[in-house]
């Protein structure tokens, strides 16, 4: 299997699982995030191939044969246009930094005890390893974007109490008795007790808006 023909693979399948993870949160038809998916795809393989600050003919030719007809509206220029448009933008230094979709999805796990962000963690990490192997020797600057890419992802699972993948899921351990001798005969005072969280709440639906206003002008096409 060719390089290009891996890639396809690896986009597609990031994309249905993906979006099969918003369509189970949302109860909407997964086909209506196809675009935020595969411009979240877009954003990781343009941040490992802009690392190196060069994209060859090969790379191009494979993102723009896969990715660019998934975009909307779907991205159709030369290699000559793409390099002029400097299509990728930030995207590596985005890399660096979690995405709304997967904060969503981190959020999410961390409400209904689910581990959705783990697919999302092992499919993209295959995505970003794919697209650095459409260079014949991946350089050294897309390792490393890759291995920052996924220490990211790693602190924000940790920043929300979410086991990292391959890990077993972590248990808080139980509060300990505080009751002296004294009170022990008297009935204690419920205490409401609060989960620590690591950002303010937000609602899943207003995270779900948060991906409606991002389509668009999110798209590395505008840049």
């Amino acid at each position: 299997m060719t390089a290009a023909a891996l890639l396809a693979d690896a986009v597609g399948t990031f994309c249905a699982q993906i979006g099969e993870q918003l369509a189970a949160l949302s109860n909407k038809p997964a086909v209506g995030f196809l675009a935020d998916v595969a411009n979240e795809a877009s954003n990781i393989v343009g941040g490992v191939l802009a690392a190196d600050g060069r994209c060859t003919d090969g790379e191009l030719d494979a993102y723009l044969d896969v990715i660019g007809p998934l975009l909307q509206p779907p991205l159709v220029v030369s290699n000559m246009a793409a390099r002029e448009l400097q299509l990728f933008g930030d995207t590596t230094e985005q890399l660096s930094r979690p995405s709304v979709l997967f904060d969503l999805l981190c959020r999410a796990d961390a409400q209904r005890g689910s581990q959705r962000s783990h697919l999302y963690y092992e499919h993209a990490l295959r995505l970003a390893h794919v697209a650095a192997a459409l260079d014949l020797v991946p350089s050294a600057s897309e390792l490393t974007a890759i291995d920052g890419f996924r220490s990211a992802m790693l602190q924000h699972l940790d920043s929300f109490g979410i086991a990292r993948p391959g890990r077993p899921a972590v248990t808080a351990a139980p509060l300990p008795s505080s009751t002296t001798p004294a009170a022990s005969s008297v009935a204690p005072t419920p205490t409401p007790t609060t989960a620590p969280a690591p950002a303010p709440a937000r609602s899943l639906t207003d995270l779900l808006a948060e991906l409606d206003r991002l389509r668009g002008p999110g798209n590395v096409k505008a840049q």
